[in-house]
């Protein structure tokens, strides 16, 4: 513990020395700020592959969860929030998971008792993919679902699907905020404290209503635009031209 703090001690004192600091998200700077720290929040530059293909195209699946399997990633209650979604939107609901960690096999697991108990859900784990393939599996799903139960510092995974038009399900912990508006590119449930519930009702609220959802279809494509490198670029470069100016 002494050790942690120590490094931790020496990073802060790191950044105190910094011209500039620079990071993506409000609630970065925020955490930041608590440490005597002034940051800039500049615009995260998603890189994802461009959609190709009819976006009217029927999609093979309704939920993707893309990312590291590990308990703060919020697996577990995601898997547990199906039997809750297939109910209320009474239908069959296929979920991918798309990704690897130290829980996959328990949450496959977990997975496999959920979809032996009901033959209208389909839970399909793919493992690791590159990022064309994790492209592909965006531009195939109705919504992405980031269940993280810990405070993100920004959350790329959600622009990165948004470029495909597809909405997105999230707690309201972290910078998650920042890009996912709630009725506008998905729906946020309480992330104090996180349920699955919460989580239920927020992809309800995305899935439920055809029109709401191509509302939000949209809603997230045009949230995407905000986060390129065209608009990434002028804004670190007007922080470098600040601490050359200060350095001169």
């Amino acid at each position: 513990m002494w050790q942690l703090y120590r490094k931790e001690q020496r990073q802060l004192a790191t950044l105190h020395r910094q011209n500039a600091v620079i990071t993506h998200s409000a609630h970065m700077q925020s955490e930041l700020a608590a440490h005597g720290v002034v940051a800039d929040v500049i615009p995260y530059a998603i890189s994802a592959p461009e959609a190709k293909g009819d976006p009217n195209a029927a999609k093979s699946s309704d939920i993707i969860f893309a990312g590291r399997m590990d308990h703060l990633k919020g697996g577990l209650l995601l898997l547990d929030a199906v039997p809750l979604i297939r109910r209320r939107l009474n239908r069959t609901v296929r979920i991918v998971f798309a990704g690897d960690g130290p829980d996959r096999q328990h949450w496959e697991s977990r997975g496999r008792i959920i979809a032996d108990a009901d033959d209208d859900v389909s839970i399909v784990f793919t493992g690791w993919c590159d990022e064309a393939r994790l492209g592909m599996l965006m531009r195939e799903s109705r919504l992405l679902v980031v269940p993280s139960v810990w405070p993100e510092p920004f959350g790329s995974v959600g622009m990165a699907a948004a470029r495909h038009g597809v909405p997105a399900a999230a707690f309201a912990v972290g910078g998650i905020p920042q890009w996912l508006h709630d009725g506008e590119n998905g729906h946020l449930a309480s992330g104090s404290p996180p349920t699955v519930s919460g989580l239920a009702d927020a992809v309800v609220r995305c899935l439920d209503d055809p029109r709401h959802y191509e509302e939000l279809s949209r809603g997230a494509h045009r949230r995407s635009t905000m986060f390129t490198m065209e608009r990434h670029l002028p804004e670190l470069i007007r922080v470098l031209e600040r601490v050359l100016d200060g350095r001169r």
